[in-house]
């Protein structure tokens, strides 16, 4: 983040501005030390990466060290100074981002639903979702269908699943769900009553 300040309050403004960056920096470490505290005797080798800058640049630099971005889900701050847009990390990262909503205190992943549609972009999910979707006991693969094209839709579904098991993915179950009002809430209704948590792949 820069600064200019111009005129008679350009002191003022300048040590104002100072006084953010260091308090700033004081929360960054209060939270750096909180972080420590519970991941390390989870995970011994943790590293922690903070900086005072642009969140959307500073993750997106951060991510050439990563496999996946995990980011939480919920109503954010619109400022990009003081908030992360997932949609903006997305585009700029070049890494797979999974998106979780509140609440959440541990991932353990154990069953996943893939919602698939025959998009690019689905089989970008997929195919980058690989390593944790081998560490999964059991995976989904379901898809939302309009009257007239189950036929179809059971054919994109069995291709789904016979890529995933030739890449040691255990598929647990595969269905089409006929759309009664839209694919979303049919997508999430069959994961909710008979597939278990669902986990969207942006």
């Amino acid at each position: 983040m820069g600064s200019l300040a111009v005129g008679d309050n350009a002191g003022r403004d300048v040590t104002a501005y100072q006084y953010q960056i260091e308090a700033i920096n004081k929360w960054l470490e209060q939270q750096s030390n909180r972080f420590r505290e519970i991941a390390t005797p989870i995970r011994p080798k943790v590293e922690w990466r903070s900086a005072a800058d642009i969140p959307v640049d500073f993750v997106a630099a951060q991510a050439r060290a990563a496999d996946i971005a995990i980011i939480a889900r919920g109503h954010l701050r619109t400022d990009p100074y003081y908030a992360l847009d997932p949609g903006a990390a997305l585009l700029t990262m070049g890494r797979p981002v999974l998106t979780v909503p509140p609440g959440i205190e541990a991932l353990q992943a154990q069953r996943i639903v893939i919602a698939w549609k025959d998009t690019r972009e689905a089989r970008r999910a997929v195919r980058e979702a690989l390593p944790l979707l081998r560490e999964a006991r059991e995976v989904f693969v379901i898809k939302a269908s309009d009257d007239g094209s189950e036929s179809q839709a059971q054919k994109h579904v069995d291709d789904v699943a016979g890529y995933l098991v030739r890449h040691r993915v255990i598929v647990a179950a595969k269905s089409v769900e006929r759309i009664q009002t839209t694919a979303a809430a049919e997508l999430i209704r069959a994961a909710q009553t008979g597939c278990g948590q669902l986990l969207m792949f942006r």
